[in-house]
């Protein structure tokens, strides 16, 4: 009722949120991508090598998964997935950036129970240049939410950094992976797609650095925060039209 009687217009982060505005009878909903600031995810090699270093893994396929740890990010199917992944990919390795918390260790009791311990790492909250090297010592990055995400920022840092992306079908990663150009898009669910497609880009180089290129060339040019930035300012919060929202 807030929104109906007082807001002039609504800024959505994507095509799928603003669809579910308008399905709850919500108007005026303008679609404004989250943006990021490309060369801010620059590294040196240096500080990449240390990072595998500290964590031992060198020598390992890194799957990299983050953000806030509960059962909405697909943290049970990305262990699943990892069970599978396992058999083709002996040296692969699940590292889990975000603090620890009562769900983190149902992942671990899950990993256990499947004989996967050994391929888990957490590494704790990160953020700076650890945070960088995180994504820049990955080989593939993964975005498996089973909820309505509404964009999932981890995407466009991954792209920012090379990386090739595994991500939901389900809101906001789809919007921001090209499947087939920038990594996969699957369905979290259907573990056996998930886990062949995490398996496709460790065991294919040549693919990984195909999509990981694209993926940053994308992130250029679609989601740079300064041309979002200015869109914002002309489109949205343009002299002509409501300053409100």
């Amino acid at each position: 009722r807030y929104y109906l009687r007082y807001v002039d217009r609504i800024i959505s982060v994507g095509t799928t949120l603003q669809s579910a505005a308008l399905q709850n009878r919500l108007k005026h909903v303008d679609v404004l991508h989250n943006g990021i600031s490309v060369d801010d995810w620059n590294i040196s090699t240096e500080k990449t090598i240390l990072f595998k270093e500290k964590y031992s893994l060198t020598h390992r396929n890194v799957v990299l998964f983050g953000g806030r740890l509960s059962a909405g990010k697909g943290g049970e199917q990305t262990i699943r997935m990892l069970a599978q992944a396992v058999e083709k990919v002996p040296e692969i390795v699940l590292v889990i950036i975000g603090s620890r918390n009562p769900y983190s260790d149902t992942l671990v009791t899950l990993a256990r129970k499947l004989g996967i311990e050994r391929n888990l790492l957490f590494t704790g909250w990160l953020s700076g240049d650890e945070l960088k090297a995180a994504y820049h010592a990955s080989d593939v990055v993964c975005v498996p939410s089973i909820y309505l995400e509404p964009f999932g920022l981890i995407s466009l840092e991954a792209m920012a950094c090379k990386k090739p992306v595994v991500a939901t079908c389900v809101g906001g990663p789809a919007e921001v992976v090209q499947d087939g150009v920038t990594g996969y898009v699957v369905n979290p669910f259907d573990v056996n797609s998930f886990s062949e497609k995490v398996s496709d880009i460790l065991l294919n180089p040549s693919t990984a650095e195909k999509f990981g290129r694209a993926g940053y060339e994308k992130a250029r040019s679609e989601f740079d925060l300064s041309m979002l930035t200015e869109r914002l300012i002309l489109e949205i919060y343009s002299p002509n039209g409501s300053k409100h929202a």
